[in-house]
């Protein structure tokens, strides 16, 4: 975890099992937020997916320390973010997903489960905050 993110979580790491939500407006830093806390793990050796971002800033993201080499992009999921990210937490260890908009509450439960159940980390991307009605293990906001 970057040093000055490291106080944020429990150990100084995203572990594996949790559910983190990262929001803000556009603009504001919480698609590097986000993006940074899968470098971490990405450095760490952490196989890595990214849901929903149609342009993630790959120049940028590598730039963070993410290594690319170790991570899947599935940039336009349509309708079908929910299960593919569901899919995705089957065989890495670490999914970033951006919902489209607010997220069912059926679809957020059956992520965080999911991300429990195979011990994986789940990173939500969300523009606002209460738009991932599940809650999480631990919320970062940035912005105004």
């Amino acid at each position: 975890m970057p040093a000055p993110l490291a106080p944020l979580f429990p150990g100084g790491v995203l572990r594996r099992g949790t559910t983190t939500t990262v929001s803000g407006p556009p603009g504001h830093g919480a698609t590097t937020l986000a993006l940074s806390l899968l470098a971490a793990a990405s450095t760490a050796g952490s196989w890595c997916a990214a849901v929903g971002l149609p342009d993630p800033g790959v120049v940028a993201a590598a730039e963070l320390g993410l290594d690319l080499r170790r991570v899947v992009f599935v940039p336009h999921p349509g309708s079908g973010w929910a299960e593919a990210a569901g899919d995705l937490l089957s065989g890495v260890d670490a999914v970033l997903v951006r919902p489209p908009g607010r997220a069912r509450l059926t679809a957020a439960r059956h992520l965080c489960a999911r991300a429990r159940e195979r011990q994986a980390a789940l990173v939500v991307l969300l523009e606002r905050a209460g738009a991932w009605p599940e809650g999480g293990d631990l919320a970062l906001s940035v912005g105004p």
